[in-house]
């Protein structure tokens, strides 16, 4: 039995080198934020995030995802000053302390990118595709980082209202492949694409995802999957009443799926459950 690596290798420039993806990353998730679904306050001080951001390193995220807005459902929308006050407090001591880490700064405001992006970020995460906030666009050309590139609704008012039509992998290839035309206007060539997990979609369309996650733009991208502890999750759970599994089974086996599908970045929040998919898929038989 060989370990089994990604049927499609791709590389993308950091720290103006190029990174190979040849076998899946795990992005460990780093919230500062204080109401945060999962893990709200934990880490919105210098010295815990510091400590939580090592402890994901250790385990072997190979990106940490800094996030200082709440994007969950009924969370309050805070301003762009808000958000960044927060990033000001923890970035600039993350990236001493860690300077060979890969860091992507997880907004979609322009305000916050322009800051993170000189201090060093290596990653735009954006789930607005930017269209919430007039100023992403010219942020996002202006610091030519390699960009998230998540499918959602296009106001921040609907961000969680459902709304898709049609086969859910045709409505987003059709959302990647406008978006894409529009950041090559922009020089933007490095670009992973997130399908959007519990945004704007019923969860019979986010279980058709996993199912059908091999379809995502034709293999042209890498492709980044966020279930960790959605409420997909408990969905899953809830469907197999026969031989219950707990959630992080229920989780593990998604994961595994995903990547066997051909998602090649897990967005966690549990970096050791990650690397376990991974060292999981990796020992499964060539086929």
């Amino acid at each position: 039995m060989f370990p089994r690596k990604l049927t499609s290798p791709f590389s993308l420039r950091i720290k103006n080198q190029l990174a190979i993806i040849d076998t899946p990353w795990i992005m460990g998730i780093l919230n500062i934020t204080p109401d945060s679904f999962s893990d709200g306050g934990k880490y919105k001080t210098i010295d815990t995030a510091l400590l939580h951001t090592e402890k994901m390193i250790r385990s072997g995220a190979k990106i940490i995802d800094i996030g200082a807005q709440s994007t969950r459902p009924g969370a309050k929308i805070i301003s762009a000053e808000e958000e960044l006050e927060r990033v000001k407090i923890c970035l600039p001591e993350i990236r001493k302390a860690f300077p060979d880490a890969i860091l992507s700064i997880d907004t979609f405001y322009g305000k916050v990118l322009d800051f993170a992006s000189v201090e060093g970020v290596d990653i735009c995460n954006d789930i607005s595709a930017m269209s919430y906030c007039q100023d992403m666009r010219a942020a996002v050309e202006l610091a030519k980082l390699p960009y998230i590139l998540m499918h959602g609704n296009e106001s921040i008012e609907e961000m969680h209202v459902k709304k898709m039509k049609g086969n859910p992998i045709l409505t987003i290839n059709y959302f990647f492949s406008l978006k894409i035309k529009e950041l090559a206007t922009l020089g933007l060539h490095d670009i992973i694409l997130d399908s959007g997990f519990g945004f704007g979609k019923t969860m019979e369309e986010q279980e058709y995802l996993v199912t059908n996650a091999d379809q995502l733009y034709f293999g042209q991208f890498p492709l980044l999957a966020g279930v960790s502890k959605k409420s997909f999750i408990q969905y899953l759970k809830n469907k197999k009443p026969i031989n219950p599994k707990t959630q992080e089974e229920i989780m593990l086996e998604i994961h595994i799926s995903l990547l066997k599908k051909g998602i090649q970045i897990l967005r966690v929040h549990d970096v050791d459950a990650g690397i376990q998919a991974v060292k999981a898929y990796l020992e499964l038989p060539k086929t």
